[in-house]
């Protein structure tokens, strides 16, 4: 199983909303699975915190942003972009996932 997760300045913005991106990401460990697709079109540094997780956590991370954006990019390029990555990449069944929204 790959879980997925899309995110845009999750780190910063999930910080200020009284919700730690490492909740966040600790909450699907029950789920067995060995490796991540992050779509990530931020410009803070969700990146670097999801890749410092992932290499703490044991679990391989394929990080890009949305392919599909033609002005901005938006949840469903990133989501687009998530399944193409799935299919390209992986031979799993199944795909897991989490879209990071706060409110």
């Amino acid at each position: 199983m790959i879980v997925s997760f899309i995110t845009r300045n999750s780190y910063s913005r999930l910080s200020s909303s009284g919700i730690s991106l490492q909740a966040v990401l600790d909450a699907p460990l029950q789920v067995p699975y060995q490796e991540m697709i992050l779509v990530d079109d931020s410009d803070d540094s969700t990146r670097d915190f999801i890749r410092n997780w992932s290499e703490s956590h044991d679990k391989r991370v394929q990080i890009t942003g949305s392919e599909l954006s033609y002005v901005k990019p938006t949840r469903a390029t990133a989501r687009q972009t998530t399944i193409d990555s799935f299919i390209r990449n992986f031979s799993d069944d199944w795909i897991f996932s989490l879209t990071m929204t706060p409110c």
